[in-house]
């Protein structure tokens, strides 16, 4: 696990022109978010001044909104749909750049392979979509059947996310280093991560839980820097330095743990 993420450091510092790609997307997903939020914004503004003007239910509000805010809903769908996109796509290019560190050429043959893979990422987007669908669908029957007890509801649905958690870190987590590694198809590299983290679940948590410290360190360490700055330009630049650090830093973990694991099970 440790080697994993000093390979990940060490192929960073060694080839920092990876990171070229994921600041780009890093600057991207801050413009994506950024529209994100004003939508909402907008949205909640209005439905504040319906809702206080015409003194209506919560739910005659909200469908009051949907019906004439279709258009903005629909931009907050895309953006969301276009930055989950974005991350993955950046995955597949990271996951194969450090696949091919230690070789020649390796950010051009990072970049074709994940404009080859474009497909496997869309691919990838729908079922991860699917995927959360169902946990949402699932917490509203939970609260359409136990709504009446908040404690009962309260358990089924920390039940719930817990089996949606182990059920998304099995059949995700490594998806992505298994699509790089193995040039395979969407599904089969969910298989094979699927596999991987039952063969090595318990290791495979404990990365996931280090890893997240981690990020969460360097993302509080940004904050921190970010106090001292007040120019937009300057923060959005060094939120998407950080953010492409995290990126590269985290697939690279991951890609690195899955190449050592496999070999040493093989």
């Amino acid at each position: 696990m440790l080697n994993a993420m000093y390979g990940s450091l060490k192929a960073v510092l060694k080839k920092p022109h990876g990171l070229i790609i994921p600041l780009v997307a890093s600057l991207l997903s801050a413009y994506f978010f950024i529209l994100f939020i004003r939508t909402i914004i907008e949205i909640l503004v209005d439905n504040a001044l319906y809702a206080n003007t015409l003194q209506e239910s919560v739910f005659a509000t909200l469908m009051f909104i949907a019906k004439v805010k279709s258009a903005e809903l629909l931009k907050i769908f895309a953006l969301a749909l276009a930055n989950s996109w974005v991350g993955i796509f950046i995955g597949i290019y990271y996951c194969k750049f450090i696949a091919l560190v230690e070789k020649a050429s390796t950010f051009s043959k990072a970049v074709k392979f994940a404009f080859k893979s474009l497909w496997h990422s869309i691919a990838l987007l729908i079922i991860s979509i699917i995927f959360f669908a169902a946990f949402g669908v699932g917490a509203y029957i939970i609260m359409w059947l136990f709504g009446f007890n908040f404690l009962l509801s309260f358990f089924a649905l920390l039940f719930l996310g817990l089996l949606m958690a182990i059920a998304g870190l099995r059949l995700f987590m490594f998806a992505l280093p298994a699509l790089a590694y193995e040039k395979i198809n969407a599904r089969k590299a969910l298989q094979r991560s699927w596999h991987f983290t039952e063969e090595f679940f318990w290791q495979s948590l404990a990365l996931a839980i280090v890893l997240t410290f981690v990020v969460f360190l360097i993302f509080a360490l940004q904050q921190y820097i970010l106090n001292f700055f007040d120019d937009t330009l300057a923060i959005l630049i060094i939120y998407s330095l950080f953010n492409s650090f995290v990126v590269a830093f985290s697939f690279g973990t991951l890609s690195i743990y899955y190449a050592e694991s496999r070999t040493k099970a093989k």
